[in-house]
């Protein structure tokens, strides 16, 4: 009873994050992220745990783990695309981050690949 409970708890919290998250995001560039070298740090080193996350920042965090391990299956297609495009980034311009990601949310790398799979095929679709 009481594992239901904390499922169901934590799936409310999670769909709340994502209803948080989505609006928010809709204002976001992704591609102008990437390109701010400080904007683009702050939030790699928010990931890793390195400094202090801002709200929204801080949210995405929460979701990483879920995210990559269900292959985003509940993520609006916004956000994985911008998922997409972020992990891409890092494992062609910054390899020693994505070392740390890696490590961080997915030390065999079965997830991620699995993940990049399932969020690549939206993307031929569109």
């Amino acid at each position: 009873m009481k594992t239901a409970l904390y499922l169901t708890t934590f799936c409310i919290g999670f769909g709340t994050i994502f209803a948080q998250i989505n609006p928010l995001m809709k204002g976001i560039n992704i591609d102008e992220i990437l390109r701010d070298f400080d904007r683009r740090n702050n939030i790699i080193s928010c990931f890793l745990d390195e400094t202090e996350c801002d709200a929204i920042t801080q949210n995405i965090k929460i979701l990483i783990p879920s995210a990559i391990k269900t292959k985003c299956e509940k993520c609006p297609i916004p956000v994985k695309m911008y998922a997409l495009k972020f992990i891409t980034y890092l494992q062609k311009n910054d390899s020693e981050n994505w070392s740390k990601f890696l490590a961080k949310y997915d030390s065999s790398g079965e997830d991620i690949k699995n993940f990049l799979e399932q969020v690549s095929k939206i993307r031929v679709r569109n």
